[in-house]
């Protein structure tokens, strides 16, 4: 009977990636777990898109990167460039269009109000 009982036991532990990102563990679970991904004891199944990137990322790195990223001097992946658009610029044509459109009142009060 207890060969059935062990038959039944699965050899490994299945981690999706979306249980390991979003699983509340303590840093020493997640150590043991990652000991038992490396051991090949667990098994991760589905990682997410970011994961992926993150050990593809990881993957591209020398031994004096790795050591100054884990040591917190440098980001594993760079940040994303925000792009900052430069302020429009009005023609003169544009404004006497919105000078018609809005009239002459709603112009003057639009002006009073920004100190102009």
């Amino acid at each position: 009977m207890d060969c059935l009982r062990d038959a039944r036991k699965p050899r490994y532990q299945l981690a999706t990636g979306q249980y390991i990102a979003h699983a509340q563990k303590t840093k020493h679970e997640r150590a043991f777990l990652a000991a038992d991904l490396h051991l090949g004891r667990a098994i991760l199944a589905q990682p997410t898109v970011l994961q992926c990137a993150h050990v593809h990322a990881a993957l591209r790195k020398d031994v004096e990167e790795r050591e100054r990223i884990l040591a917190g001097l440098e980001p594993l992946v760079s940040p994303l460039m925000r792009t900052v658009l430069a302020p429009r610029v009005v023609t003169d044509d544009q404004l006497i269009d919105l000078a018609h459109l809005v009239g002459p009142d709603r112009w003057l009060s639009a002006a009073t109000e920004a100190g102009i």
